[in-house]
């Protein structure tokens, strides 16, 4: 009996590694495949890409939230606006996080924060780690507060600061008075 639990083991073991060596058979080509369809894209952004990017948004009411992994009132609001992107990403609105965490942190802490919390919005990264370079291109009186959220109207115009922590329904009405105002 002894000899057939040998048997046994040896035959599992066999059909363990040759699993084993099947998987390791991937090449890289479809590791990094992989990799990529799992973590997001990490969108570094510097000061005169902003610029741009809110000019691509031409047309649409846009609110940009600047928010930190650290910051708990930042992390309490994410999916409130989720929510609104969910919403009204289909619609002349724009939702748009931008992280003050910077480049060192862009891959480690942010984009896995992100990935955890299932976050679809666009998420961007300031890449200077000094984030009042790239903030004071269109709020030189911000203080270093998050969470912060600006709306901008359909022509890129900054029209309101917002300082501290929104719920859902208070974002939705501050939208949706910018989306009755451009009509």
């Amino acid at each position: 009996m002894s000899t057939n639990y040998k048997y046994l083991f040896y035959l599992l073991l066999f059909a363990l590694l040759s699993c084993q060596n099947e998987s390791s058979k991937v090449s890289n080509t479809q590791k990094t495949t992989i990799q990529q369809e799992i973590t997001p894209p990490t969108n570094l952004l510097e000061k005169a890409d902003f610029k741009t990017l809110l000019a691509e948004q031409k047309g649409k009411i846009v609110l940009v939230n600047l928010w930190a992994t650290w910051c708990k009132p930042c992390v309490y609001e994410l999916p409130a606006l989720e929510k609104l992107h969910q919403k009204y990403q289909n619609q002349d609105v724009k939702i748009m996080a931008l992280s003050i965490e910077g480049k060192a942190k862009a891959d480690t802490l942010v984009q896995p924060f992100w990935k955890e919390l299932n976050l679809t919005m666009d998420n961007y990264i300031i890449s200077n780690e000094d984030p009042s370079v790239l903030i004071n291109t269109f709020d030189r009186t911000w203080l270093g507060v998050v969470p912060t959220s600006y709306i901008f109207d359909q022509d890129g115009k900054k029209v309101e600061t917002i300082t501290g922590t929104l719920s859902y329904e208070d974002f939705e009405q501050k939208i949706m008075s910018y989306k009755k105002q451009a009509l």
